[in-house]
């Protein structure tokens, strides 16, 4: 009762924030309107220290960047659910078939881009239409799969 409109409003932007529903507005150093969370980068793969190669490197490029990391393609999936705005999505997985997915379903409905990884994806990828990450690859590499 004693909370006067403007504390109701901040409350309420705050709260709506630490759950996810609400992005507020920044503005960046040239004055334009920016999401001061950003949209997601998705990393889908089993071998947690190249999970933790490509996520240093998505810092790099973008130090305030949110990353979810989740062992498999199916995993991923469910990791997402709470993700408004994907990125990219890096995914070990096969590209035959992969378009059919949930997890390919969930990053398109969040606005992502794939790029695969692994050996099957590197054999047949590239001719399937997917971008895909090759090893052996450093940070630059990780970098030129971030912008569109």
């Amino acid at each position: 009762q004693g909370m006067g409109m403007a504390s109701r409003t901040r409350m309420s932007q705050f709260n709506a924030g630490r759950t996810g529903g609400f992005h507020k507005g920044r503005r960046d150093s040239e004055g334009s309107m920016t999401d001061a969370e950003g949209a997601a980068y998705l990393i889908a793969l089993r071998h947690v220290l190249v999970a933790e190669d490509i996520a240093q490197a998505i810092r790099e490029h973008e130090p305030r960047a949110r990353v979810v990391r989740a062992a498999s393609a199916e995993e991923a999936a469910w990791a997402v659910e709470g993700v408004a705005r994907l990125r990219v999505a890096f995914v070990a997985a096969d590209p035959e078939g992969f378009e059919a997915s949930a997890l390919a379903r969930a990053v398109a409905a969040r606005g992502g881009r794939v790029v695969l990884m692994g050996e099957a994806a590197e054999a047949k990828g590239p001719a399937l239409g997917f971008a895909v990450l090759r090893r052996p690859f450093d940070s630059g590499a990780v970098i030129g799969h971030l912008e569109p």
